[in-house]
Parts: structure tokens; sequence; C-alpha cells
């Protein structure tokens, strides 16, 4: 294939997924590290306090390799989108530089005070520097998820020399798109964050070190838990409105939807033949579709034979599988999740201290967490 735009395409897309494993469990970490340092901090919680130290050392390497991952991208703006930089720079640049000078050198500087300083600052500052370590984090984010959402749903600019401009800088930093976008993305991050910090703890049980896992064990199931609550309802569910109202070709491809119908059934898995405009062997919810885009179960849905060919994606087959993989794996996570919640809750995830000198037996990790 010598087409030069899909290299540029292949070559972004790589380094921008890539680079993005590190940010992702970079954010989720900073707020389970806050919460482990104020627990810390109110309780008196030695074991706490160790878990927050540890992640934070985890967080630490973790933010350094996603500043080297990242650098590229900021030049891969000029080198493969030297155009679209040059025709929106005046807005989007103006997001990515406040990430840069705001967002990041609060978090960087942070960082070094979080990970050098606890003993010097003392409890409660150490605890000051790991919220300015998490508000960096997430400010970053903010400032990153606007810069996208402006390409899904532009707000608050005008063409002004064959430019854009920032119009109305208010509608461009609160696009609501920007802002479901944001707590979806942010409850992806705990996600994954959680899953790390429980997967870790288990692993230390299973090695015998009960009583070091006990804390993170705990908190990644809580949090995770909770995060893909949120990331099911309301911000996957505002997400999914949004994009049936403005990006309606997009939901055609992401459901398989070639024909507009009324009582549009959901499809659970299916193969989609572009050619025939058909999905093979699907297993479907009957209505259930239009009642997720639209609220209505009457609602008809479009699909993609009511749009020109032009307006497609590029690549029906492979947004879909995307999607629905994305959507297999986020039920598997809300049912682990589940589970070892209603396991903790129960008092028989794995106890924090078998047995005391004395041969009695600890309170379950559920009981220590009030």
């Amino acid at each position: 294939m010598t087409d030069p735009v899909f290299w540029h395409r292949l070559q972004f897309g790589f380094t921008v997924t890539f680079h993005y494993l590190f940010p992702q469990l970079t954010m989720g970490l900073a707020l389970l590290a806050l919460l482990f340092k104020i627990r810390a901090v109110r309780k008196d919680d030695a074991e706490a306090a160790a878990a927050a130290r540890f992640w934070l050392r985890v967080l630490g390497i973790n933010f350094a390799v996603g500043v080297a991952t990242g650098i590229p991208l900021e030049f891969q703006f000029g080198t493969n989108w030297a155009r679209f930089s040059a025709f929106s720079g005046g807005v989007i640049g103006q997001t990515l530089a406040m990430e840069g000078v705001f967002a990041f050198f609060l978090e960087s500087t942070f960082l070094g005070l979080v990970i050098y300083g606890e003993k010097r600052l003392g409890p409660r500052r150490h605890l000051a520097a790991v919220a300015a370590l998490f508000a960096g984090a997430w400010i970053s984010g903010y400032f990153i998820i606007v810069t996208n959402a402006f390409m899904q749903h532009p707000m608050g600019h005008s063409l002004e020399g064959g430019k854009l401009q920032i119009a109305d800088f208010g509608a461009f930093v609160l696009n609501p798109w920007a802002i479901w976008e944001y707590l979806h993305n942010m409850s992806a991050s705990v996600i994954t964050a959680s899953f790390v910090v429980a997967g870790v703890a288990a692993f230390w049980t299973l090695q015998g070190r009960e009583r070091e896992a006990a804390a993170s064990l705990r908190m990644g199931v809580i949090a995770g838990v909770l995060s893909c609550a949120l990331q099911l309802f309301p911000t996957g569910d505002r997400q999914g409105k949004m994009l049936a109202e403005h990006q309606p070709v997009a939901l055609a491809a992401m459901e398989g939807v070639f024909h507009a119908e009324k009582f549009a059934p959901l499809a659970i898995i299916g193969q989609p033949d572009v050619s025939g405009q058909r999905l093979e062997n699907p297993v479907y919810v009957p209505g259930m579709l239009s009642f997720l885009a639209y609220g209505s179960f009457g609602t008809t849905v479009r699909g993609l034979s009511d749009f020109p060919r032009d307006q497609w994606p590029d690549q029906v087959e492979l947004l879909y599988y995307a999607y629905h993989v994305m959507v297999g794996l986020g039920t598997l996570f809300i049912l682990l999740m589940l589970a070892a919640a209603w396991r903790l809750w129960r008092g028989t995830l794995p106890r924090c201290c078998a047995r005391d000198p004395r041969g009695a037996r600890s309170r379950s990790w559920s009981s220590r967490w009030v």
C-alpha cells in the first residue's frame, strides 16, 4: 500500500495508543494514592501509608515513561499533520499549551516533592503535595480531552483568513462533549489503576504477604466497582446519546446498523458484511438500541444506507469490532469487580492477618474499612 495518509495514520495511531497506556495509569493511580494518603493521615493507618508510598513510586516511574513516549506526539502534529496543525492550531494549540504550562508543570514539580520529600514535609504537607500532584494529573487530562472534543463536536470557534480561531473561549473549554468525554475517560483511568492495584495485591496474597496486600486489595476492589459503575452510567450513557445526536453515521457503524429501523435491536455479537449491507449471525436484544441511543424504544435509528457513502467511516469493520470488544471487556470488568466486592463485603476475601500471635483471627478487610 503506497497511500501516505494510511502510513501517517498508522504511525500516529501506534504512537498515541502506546503513549496513552501510561497517562491512563498515572491519572488513576494519582486518585488512589491520594485516597491512600488521606486515610493514612486521618486514621493514622500505617498500612495505608505504606501502600501510598509504594504506589506513588510506581506512579513516578510510569509518569517518566509517559513523558518519554508523549514527546514524539508533539512532533507528529507538525510532521504528520502539518496542514491540519496550520489550519486548526489557533484553537487546539491553546489547550495543548495550557496542558503543558499549567498542568504538566504542576504535576511534574510536585512529583519530586511527593517521592523524595515525605520525611521533610511531614504527613499533612506531604498530603497537600499529593493533592497537588493529583490536581495536575487530572487537569492535564481535561485539557487534552477538550482538544479531542473540539475535533468531535467543534464549539466556540470562527474561521478567519482561512484558519480556525477561538471566538468564545468559554464555549470552547466547557464544550458539553468535552465534559462527558472527560468524566468517561477518567472513570476508565480509575478502572485501569484499580485493576493494577488489586491485581498486584492479589499476587502478594498468593505469596503469603497478606498484611502487605490488605490495603491495596481493599482499595482496588472498592474503587474498581465504583468506577466501573460510573463508566456504564451516567458517563457512558451520555456519551452514547451525544454520539447518536451529533454523529449518527458513526453510531450506525459501531452498532452494525445498515438500514433505518424503528425499535432498533442491539446487536450483542455479529459480523458486519459491508458489501452486502447486513449483519451476519447476529444475536439481538429487541428495541434496546433505540432506547440506549435516544431514550425511547420507538425511536428510529438511522443506518449507514441513509448517509452518502463518502460519509461512512473508512473501516466500518474495524470500528464495529473495536467497539464490541470494548463493550465486552467492560462487561467482564463489571462482573469481576462485582464478584470481588461481594466477597469483600461478606468477608470471604483473604484475611488481613490469618491469626494473631495468640491464635485469634483478625477482623476481615470489610470490617476494617470503616
